[in-house]
């Protein structure tokens, strides 16, 4: 959701970039995700902070592609128009606790099959861990994942996909948006662990307060 960007975000898309070589980063707001609560902050605000946040890095872009679909967020529907509209190979960017849950995604199965997945792993998280419960959320008696040796870190290809599952521990920020808007709420500095001119914007628009 991006409820706010931190400085963990724009640190994992730049980690990504370089460790994979990509030609661009797309950061792009949900409009109602499936698995969360509703935000304080609108779509607009958002989308905005991530403006300000990704200003000035070449490789960044931010996308109101969900925002203007409208509706409930499904990442399904996101990837196959972000296919259709972009030729080379889709790395899709993130955090080990949401990819942990992947199996309850719509249409889960045919979405690893469309991308490769790069999965920031927080310290003590163990890639097997994650893999066997996903296993165990698609419910079959044969193995669906393979590990693979496609890179220095972990990898895992999914059963008739094309594509990897890359496990990588970046330079990890100990932040996330509910630690932010916590902050926020009581009064406390964000300086930091938000850009500095997103924490000017959230003053100065009254967003989380």
């Amino acid at each position: 959701m991006f409820d706010p960007v931190h400085l963990g975000h724009i640190n994992c898309a730049e980690y990504s970039a370089s460790l994979f070589n990509l030609d661009k980063v797309i950061f792009m707001p949900t409009a109602n995700p499936p698995h969360k609560y509703s935000s304080s902050a609108s779509g607009e605000q958002r989308y905005e902070m991530l403006k300000i946040a990704t200003a000035g890095n070449r490789l960044f872009e931010v996308s109101k592609m969900e925002l203007e679909r409208g509706g409930t967020s499904y990442t399904i529907d996101t990837v196959e128009a972000v296919l259709k509209d972009n030729s080379g190979e889709l790395f899709f960017i993130l955090g080990i606790d949401a990819f942990g849950d992947i199996c309850s995604w719509k249409k889960s199965d045919k979405l690893l099959k469309l991308s490769n997945f790069i999965v920031m792993a927080r310290p003590g998280w163990e890639e097997g861990e994650i893999m066997a419960k996903l296993e165990s959320g698609f419910n079959v008696d044969v193995p669906r994942f393979t590990k693979t040796t496609k890179s220095r870190w972990p990898a895992f290809q999914y059963e008739g996909s094309g594509f990897s599952i890359f496990f990588c521990s970046p330079f990890w920020l100990d932040i996330s948006s509910s630690m932010v808007r916590k902050f926020l709420k009581r009064g406390d500095s964000v300086k930091k662990i938000v850009p500095e001119a997103v924490e000017q914007y959230i003053i100065d628009a009254g967003v989380y307060s």
